[in-house]
């Protein structure tokens, strides 16, 4: 806009330009702030990656026992613990998936994705404690114990899983910055382009 036109003075191309600096400025400052206390991202994401481990670790480990014979070999029907307790075996693939749903989720479905979690870390342990003794007793323990790291990744993703980063989250667009068209396209329009 000319100053012939609006009546603009000439030292506002600077003023403008000035402002829409302090703006672009302040919109970086405010990215490079660190979060609240507790809640930095270096941390949230040590703890992502503490309840991805624990889960997979846990899973694993339910999946090696129950590949494994419980029943001695010289008895009549040695089995394996997989068809010993089944439901153990499922749920550790479930948990398993449960790695890439805490990766994917988002604050309240993440902690949806921990609470499933829990029940399935409690259920894999409760079906494992019969069998310590009728069977073996270190298959059935490490099935237990795959059940509890499953339990420690759920109840941690229940307390903090809204503080986490998202998977998807650094390739969201950034906020755009205003430049200084757009003051003088807010000047045209009679708006305040420092206003807010």
């Amino acid at each position: 806009m000319s100053p012939a036109g609006g009546g603009v003075l000439p030292g506002g191309a600077g003023e403008v330009g000035g402002a829409s600096a302090g703006v672009g400025g302040a919109s970086g400052g405010a990215g490079s702030a660190p979060g609240p206390a507790g809640g930095t991202p270096s941390r949230a994401g040590r703890e992502l990656a503490a309840a991805c481990a624990l889960t997979l670790a846990g899973a694993l480990v339910v999946l090696l026992a129950g590949g494994q014979r419980w029943v001695p070999a010289h008895l009549a029907d040695p089995t394996t613990g997989s068809r010993l307790a089944p439901a153990a075996h499922a749920l550790a693939l479930v948990a398993l998936a449960g790695v890439v749903a805490l990766l994917a989720a988002r604050r309240w479905g993440r902690i949806v994705v921990g609470a499933a979690l829990v029940v399935t870390g409690v259920v894999i342990a409760s079906v494992a404690v019969p069998r310590l003794g009728t069977a073996g007793v270190l298959w059935p323990a490490l099935t237990r114990l795959g059940g509890l790291l499953v339990l420690a990744a759920g109840a941690l993703t229940v307390f903090r899983g809204r503080t986490w980063p998202a998977l998807g989250a650094r390739y969201d667009a950034p906020a755009a910055r205003p430049t200084d068209a757009d003051a003088w396209a807010a000047l045209d329009r009679g708006e305040d382009p420092t206003a807010g």
